[in-house]
C-alpha cells in the first residue's frame, strides 16, 4: 500500500512535460523514473504518459532481433517480386510469342554447338593416334622413352579435350534450361492477360 501511495504521490509532483519510464529490473521488480535506466539488462523500457499510459512501449533485445529479421525477410521478398516483374516486363517486351524464343535459342545454340563438334572430332582424332601408339607399343615390347612421352602427351590432350567437351554441354544444358523457363513463364504470362 506504502509503494503505491509513493508511487501516486510521484507522478503528481512530476512535472507534465516530464516523461515516465517503466522497465523490470535484476531483481524482477518494476521499476518506475524519470530517467530511463542506465543498463536495461534486456528487458524492454517503456515510455509512459503523465496519466501512466504506455506511450511507447520498449522492447527487449530478443523482441528487436525478431522484429529486424522478420523486417529483412519483408525486404528480400519484396526485392524478389520486384526483380520478378522487372523479369516479367522484360519478357513480354522482348518477344510476341513463343517462336520467337524457341528462335532466340536455337541461335544461341548454333554458336555454341560447333565448337562443341570440333573438340569432338579432336578427342576422336587424339583416341586414333593414341590407340596407334599403344599399339606400336605392343610391337616393340615395352616402347621407347619416346613413344612414352608421347602417350603421355596424347592423354594430357584428351583430359584437356575432355574437360572442353564438357563445358560446351554445360553451356548447352544450361542455354537449353534458361529458354525453357522463360517459354514456360512467356505462356504463364500470356494466358493471364485478358
Amino acid at each position: 500500500m506504502r509503494v503505491i501511495y509513493v508511487l501516486a504521490l510521484s507522478l503528481l509532483c512530476t512535472p507534465a512535460y516530464a516523461k515516465l519510464y517503466k522497465w523490470v529490473d535484476q531483481n524482477g521488480k518494476t521499476q518506475y523514473s524519470d530517467r530511463p535506466p542506465v543498463e536495461s539488462n534486456g528487458s524492454a523500457v517503456s515510455t509512459m504518459s503523465e496519466q501512466t499510459r504506455i506511450i511507447k512501449k520498449g522492447e527487449t533485445q530478443e523482441e528487436k532481433n525478431l522484429r529486424l529479421e522478420k523486417e529483412a525477410q519483408t525486404k528480400k521478398e519484396m526485392a524478389f517480386r520486384n526483380s520478378q516483374i522487372r523479369k516479367d516486363n522484360l519478357l513480354l517486351e522482348t518477344y510476341s510469342n513463343v517462336q520467337e524464343i524457341e528462335s532466340r535459342r536455337n541461335k544461341a545454340l548454333e554458336l555454341i554447338e560447333p565448337g562443341l563438334q570440333s573438340y569432338q572430332k579432336r578427342r576422336a582424332d587424339l583416341q586414333t593416334e593414341l590407340n596407334s601408339l599403344q599399339e606400336q607399343a605392343k610391337q616393340e615390347g615395352n616402347g621407347s622413352n619416346e613413344l612414352k612421352n608421347q602417350t603421355s602427351l596424347i592423354h594430357r590432350q584428351i583430359a584437356e579435350t575432355d574437360k572442353r567437351i564438357q563445358e560446351r554441354q554445360a553451356e548447352i544444358t544450361k542455354i537449353k534450361a534458361k529458354y525453357g523457363n522463360d517459354i514456360k513463364r512467356f505462356t504463364e504470362l500470356k494466358a493471364q492477360q485478358p
